[in-house]
């Protein structure tokens, strides 16, 4: 899948300190800022010019200890040495000082002491904000001011310490790979919550622990202590079982989380020492279910790095996309990779500004530059660069991305320098699933009109054509109207405000005296290499880490008919994905569309050969019956799989069809000796989808403490969607043998479960053919034990199931009363 971006600006930030973190603030107002944990600047993207002063917060800045802004970019929070709390917004000019608390200054003060990181994150609305260390200590701040009320210097509020439970696991001091990240949500779905990750290795597994703060609805925000619910989560993973195998990295930058927009994924990147191994798990905030998504070697070309050069191959940085449709990550080695949600990495084309990559997967737009002294060249290259001696190293390049919270802009840097880029205007979720769709069908019906020109052409009569879907898929894509069409103010040039007070590389009468001291510093390792680049021409060489990569993602070596078949399997169940998850325009016909490309897809399987449908099997000849049914139950299952991601009674019907198509498709297949095993897969499917829509849409009902003291839970009458509610192991159907289905004795299905019900008809369709195979074989004389036994277990489970939905199996007449 390709995307094509627009590099709209690509400019020198005129300062001399790098900066980690780039932000967009406001929203009618809206600008560009530059941010690190204790400064901020603002800059006009068309300049590269920075105003260093801003008026309200200039008196509070000197004793920040961290700065943040909220995921809609309406406010700007930060923590004083004080513990005192400040929000400031900027479309109002209004600023908001929190008094601190005994809890909020011991955690300040405890911080500065070990010189630990403090995390701060803010709501959208200004009214929450969240405090924590690494250790999951943590403070929530709730405002107790009425909504209307206007600005104030002072703002009312409470703070409220967040105890962790016994039961689960937290890091501790030592531990420097943690990774945290937390959101405040207000969804549909969720409700008003804000959900908190920690994540770290203990052992050799890797420890997600979750803290989720879910408030009530109005009618019940007085019935209980607290006005939110407090609940701790945790789940382990075992990196053995992750795929390549991963090893516990005890080192700082090795793990990195980041939740969705929507808040329903969590991005979680796992960096290794082997670039081969390095992964980002996607993992659903519902139920734990986790897709894993590989970086293919993080742009290595060799297959042994260098240990001074490991770190740099790391994701530095991670930004969701406005509607979490994609994952930007920025690599320390300064390339851009763009993920779906289902793990797969998007080949990228940049035009503009002179900036004219790809089409490739990573995209080098500020490649890492180290400076390698003269009489360093005889010293080991292996010598390893550490954490510390890269937190040391104030002058290194700080790799980040910044996704726009509405609008389809990136912004990526390395610290000195900003590219801005802009998305195509048709990439929403419903412009996506179409260009995913048009992909499929052109890679679709180019498979078929190769095996109708080879010797496959008499068994293909049945294959219909793609086009007419494909016509119509691209009218709707023509029709899509576009947006964004005018020019956002933050990409404007500034030509009052902004030139009166500015700084480059050469003015620097504004500093603070942190600034003069870091300069003039002699411990500093790197004040004097900044001086003047020219001046250490003569003393090393510069190094263009890209120079010696690749762009291109590492694959194994497949046939050409292997990589079309892989790629049209990752866009329909991409299509897939997006349609079950998003609510957009015309949902409903783009997941018909998804469903007739996903059933040609299984009919074209027929008649490819084994060795480009699986990397298990050598076989080079026409897929055997049973080798195809098991591949479509695998993909099946994968769809299956998306659906218990987003949990959504509405789409039932899509499933219903998918699943009777895919029952017909089984049932048409040659009908030879051993076509029990194509009933046997029918029924496999039905127990599938049958599982799969008994576990979805389970609501609970929200239990709160009936009071302060008493830790009695009582039931009230409003109903909520669980989070990290771990699924049943026994709803995933196993799929290595489907004769052992049948080895149990039959089930009573749940009378209840309406999602049960809506399956009947296709139960019954399948009994009848069962029950017409067996009235065929009995009148066989060559007798088949095998397929007799099969066929009569059948009937039983399957009639057990209709008998306990209340289906009546035979037809009777009704008995008419008759009077006199």
């Amino acid at each position: 899948m390709e995307i094509k971006l627009d590099v709209l600006i690509s400019t020198c930030i005129k300062q001399r300190k790098p900066w980690p973190r780039i932000s967009w603030i406001g929203q009618e107002k809206e600008a560009v800022f530059l941010l690190d944990d204790k400064r901020i600047n603002e800059i006009n993207l068309a300049s590269g010019k920075t105003k260093k002063k801003l008026p309200r917060l200039q008196s509070l800045l000197k004793n920040v200890v961290v700065l943040t802004t909220s995921r809609n970019g309406a406010w700007l929070a930060g923590i004083l040495k004080t513990g005192e709390l400040f929000l400031w917004n900027k479309d109002q000019d209004c600023l908001k000082i929190v008094p601190a608390t005994e809890e909020s200054r011991k955690i300040v003060a405890a911080a500065q002491d070990c010189l630990m990181k403090l995390y701060l994150y803010v709501s959208g609305d200004g009214r929450k904000a969240l405090l924590t260390t690494p250790t999951a200590c943590v403070l929530l701040w709730e405002s107790t001011e009425h909504e209307s009320t206007s600005s104030h210097k002072n703002s009312s509020g409470r703070w409220t310490q967040i105890l962790p439970d016994e039961s689960v696991m937290l890091p501790s001091i030592e531990e420097k790979e943690i990774g945290v990240h937390a959101a405040f949500l207000q969804n549909e779905i969720l409700g008003d919550c804000c959900l908190c990750s920690f994540v770290f290795y203990s052992g050799e597994c890797l420890v997600l622990t979750f803290l989720v703060l879910q408030w009530h609805e109005n009618s019940f925000k007085y019935v209980s202590s607290l006005p939110y619910q407090i609940h701790w989560v945790q789940q382990t993973c075992s990196l053995v079982d992750l795929v390549p195998h991963c090893v516990s990295i005890k080192s700082r930058g090795a793990l990195l989380c980041a939740f969705a927009r929507d808040g329903l994924l969590l991005a979680v990147a796992i960096n290794q020492t082997d670039p081969m191994a390095t992964q980002i798990l996607f993992l659903n905030t519902l139920n734990f279910v986790t897709v894993l998504g590989s970086l293919k070697g993080c742009s290595s070309k060799s297959s042994t790095v260098p240990s001074k050069f490991i770190r740099s191959y790391w994701v530095g940085d991670m930004s969701w996309t406005p509607d979490s449709l994609f994952l930007a990550c920025m690599l320390k080695r300064g390339s851009l990779v763009l993920l779906t949600c289902m793990g797969e990495l998007l080949t990228l084309i940049t035009s503009g500004c002179s900036v004219e990559f790809g089409p490739a997967e990573f995209i080098p737009f500020h490649p890492l530059i180290t400076c390698r002294q003269q009489h360093h060249f005889c010293q080991d290259s292996s010598q390893s660069l550490g954490s510390s001696a890269s937190e040391n190293d104030l002058m290194r390049q700080r790799f980040s991305v910044a996704s726009h919270s509405r609008l389809p802009y990136l912004i990526v840097s390395d610290g000195y320098m900003i590219t801005v880029l802009k998305f195509p205007n048709n990439l929403s979720p419903s412009g996506f699933i179409r260009t995913l769709l048009l992909d499929s069908t052109q890679r679709l019906e180019n498979i078929r009109q190769n095996l109708l020109n080879s010797e496959s052409k008499g068994r293909l009569l049945g294959v219909r054509s793609l086009l007419s879907l494909k016509a119509s898929l691209f009218n709707h894509a023509q029709n899509q109207s576009s947006g964004f069409s005018t020019v956002p103010k933050f990409l404007e040039e500034d030509t009052t405000e902004m030139n009166e007070k500015t700084t480059d590389l050469l003015d620097y009468e504004e500093d603070s005296d942190d600034e003069k001291q870091f300069f003039t510093s002699p411990s500093s390792s790197c004040s004097q290499r900044m001086h003047s680049f020219v001046g250490k021409a003569d003393q090393g060489h510069l190094e263009f880490a890209s120079m010696f990569d690749t762009i291109h993602a590492k694959e194994n070596k497949k046939d050409k008919l292997s990589v079309e078949l892989y790629s049209i399997q990752r866009n329909l169940i991409g299509a897939w994905q997006i349609g079950i998850s998003k609510n957009m325009e015309e949902r409903d016909k783009l997941l018909n569309y998804t469903v007739n490309c996903i059933i040609h897809f299984f009919n074209i399987l027929r008649f490819v050969k084994c060795s480009s449908l699986s990397h298990d099997t050598s076989l080079n000849k026409p897929v055997k019956n049973s080798h195809w049914m098991h591949y479509v139950l695998k993909y099946f299952q994968q769809c299956l799989t998306v659906l218990s991601w987003h949990s959504r009674a509405s789409l039932t019907g899509h499933v219903a069809k998918l699943t009777l198509q895919t029952l017909k498709l089984m049932l048409t297949q040659q009908q030879d000796q051993s076509f029990s095993k194509n009933l046997l897969a029918c029924f496999c499917l039905l127990k599938m989808v049958s599982h799969t829509l008994s576990s979805m849409c389970i609501l609970q009902y929200e239990n709160s403490f009936a009071s302060p003291h008493v830790n009695s839970l009582m039931e009230l009458d409003s109903l909520t969607v669980p989070v990290f509610l771990v699924l049943d192991e026994n709803t995933t159907q196993q799929l290595s043998s489907l004769k052992s289905l049948l080895t149990e004795p039959p089930q009573a299905v749940n009378h209840d479960a309406k999602t049960e019900k809506r399956l009947m008809v296709l139960w019954q369709l399948l009994y009848k053919k069962v029950v017409w195979y067996q009235m065929l074989l009995n009148r066989k004389v060559n007798k088949n034990a095998e397929e007799e036994s099969v066929v009569s277990s059948l009937i039983s489970h399957i009639q057990a199931t209709l008998q306990s939905s209340g289906v009546t199996l035979e037809q009777h007449l009704k008995i008419n009363s008759v009077s006199g």
